[in-house]
């Protein structure tokens, strides 16, 4: 059971992983943090919350694989 539960940890933060790269490739590389200058300050902020908070929860998922290792170990 513990092994089950662990491979879908592993799988969650290796897909957390690749979203927050991403997230980083869009955010930055692609320049969609330039939206600021063309659309209205207060829509903007939103789309930077959103990218903010869906970062900060990609960032958290993808370290699940120190669970995983536990599960594992235990």
């Amino acid at each position: 059971m513990n092994d089950t539960i662990a491979a879908q940890l592993e799988r969650l933060a290796a897909d957390a992983e690749q979203h927050t790269k991403n997230l980083r490739f869009y955010w930055d590389d692609e320049g969609v943090h330039q939206l600021g200058i063309f659309i209205d300050p207060d829509l903007y902020q939103y789309v930077e919350k959103m990218y903010n908070e869906s970062l900060a929860f990609a960032e958290r998922c993808a370290e699940l694989t120190a669970l995983a290792q536990q599960l594992r170990s235990a």
